[in-house]
């Protein structure tokens, strides 16, 4: 590859802004909630992520977690933000609500307590995702009563 097509590819991303939303859920009480973006071993690309936003109606712990373990879920659809795209991502997403720690035994290297309104976290691809590897939000509703949720993530991908 030439310098100049590297630097072309690193400058000007082609395959667009991929984003996923888990859409707004109801939660029980005292339950979490997880989204789990993954970018598998094969996938040679770099995930750069662009922004989460994440919140509930009230009183929520959010938590940002490094390659973190994750039983089940329900697969996610992203969605290229370029919409004269077709291409796909690498990364496979998936979202769990349960009663207990989606995470557990995995170490968080960022929570915030969110009292009302959304946390928006604006990266600008300084969190990468090299292959193999995943990042993990979790939202626990801190609260006896139910809860409203939601977490969307914002990433493009290049070349590995």
């Amino acid at each position: 590859m030439s310098i100049f097509k590297y630097l072309k590819d690193l400058l000007f991303p082609t395959t667009g802004l991929f984003m996923v939303s888990s859409g707004p859920s109801a939660i029980p009480g005292n339950h979490f909630f997880g989204i789990y973006l993954n970018n598998p071993s094969g996938s040679k690309k770099q995930i750069y992520i662009s922004r989460i936003i994440a919140g509930g109606n009230s009183n929520v712990s959010i938590t940002l977690i490094r390659n973190g373990t994750f039983a089940g879920g329900t697969p996610l659809i992203p969605y290229n933000a370029n919409f004269g795209s077709a291409k796909t991502p690498a990364a496979t997403v998936k979202l769990i609500t349960q009663s207990t720690d989606p995470f557990a035994g995995s170490a968080p290297f960022s929570t915030v307590i969110q009292s009302d309104g959304s946390i928006v976290i604006d990266d600008n691809g300084r969190a990468t995702l090299p292959p193999n590897s995943s990042l993990g939000i979790r939202i626990e509703n801190n609260t006896p009563q139910p809860n409203l949720l939601s977490a969307t993530i914002s990433w493009w991908e290049q070349k590995y």
